[in-house]
């Protein structure tokens, strides 16, 4: 998976393919496929594993403390860089004065979890800082979305 990766790229990966070799790097002894497997059935998708809250991740059989500060690593390594593309890219070189952030969830829930609201009002706050407005944030899954303004999130 590795070679995989590196000379294809990161879509070379199925999510349980690279939620098992992010598992393998906390657990280099264990059996990471059917655990990988698992956490995508349980929570949905790779992304819904890396955006459960700690004590979800906790509770399952398999997983310990350095399995899911791994996990919580590549949420917090995705969210600096999500919120440094958009407000570099999508505001500051267009000189936009407002944004309206637009996110696809594979898994078809488009139910904004605690890390998408939390993640939101801090690229809402940043956006402040340079005088950038966040319009709204939506989520679109298999037909369905849901708007954070429209929710009373924003």
């Amino acid at each position: 998976m590795r070679d995989e990766l590196l000379s294809r790229g990161p879509d070379a990966l199925v999510d349980y393919g690279l939620l098992e070799m992010l598992l393998f790097f906390a657990m280099p002894n264990g059996e990471t496929k059917p655990l990988a497997k698992a956490l995508i059935n349980q929570f949905g998708s790779f992304a819904d594993v890396v955006a459960a809250p700690p004590d979800e991740l906790l509770s399952v059989r398999g997983l310990g403390v350095h399995s899911v500060a791994a996990i919580k690593l590549v949420q917090a390594a995705a969210v600096r860089l999500s919120r440094t593309q958009v407000l570099d890219q999508r505001a500051l070189d267009s000189s936009a004065t407002a944004l309206i952030l637009v996110h696809n969830r594979p898994s078809g829930d488009s139910t904004p979890s605690r890390q998408d609201i939390e993640m939101t009002r801090e690229v809402e706050g940043a956006g402040k800082f340079l005088s950038v407005v966040l319009h709204d944030r939506i989520i679109v899954g298999k037909g369905k979305w849901t708007s954070f303004r429209q929710h009373g999130f924003l």
